[in-house]
């Protein structure tokens, strides 16, 4: 999100409102954020958290289930 929002790290780190630290453990994998913080997160740059399980074979499992019930599946956008 930062390299596409152009921003260096410091003004990143400014506009989603955590310390350029902070934000580094992130990027480097020496902190586990929550989801609800990497919401808050991706809100504050116009953006959303979404998660998808991968089977082996490629397909999601959102995939699977529509072909097994026959059905669209609508992703859940949830604003706090």
């Amino acid at each position: 999100m930062r390299l596409i929002s152009g921003l260096s790290r410091t003004e990143f780190a400014e506009k989603v409102g955590i310390k350029p630290g902070h934000l580094s453990r992130l990027v480097t994998g020496n902190h586990n954020p929550s989801i609800l913080y990497l919401e808050k997160i991706a809100q504050k740059v116009g953006a959303h958290v979404e998660i998808s399980f991968v089977m082996d074979d490629g397909e999601t499992c959102r995939e699977k289930a529509s072909k097994l019930t026959g059905t669209k599946w609508v992703p859940i956008i949830r604003k706090s």
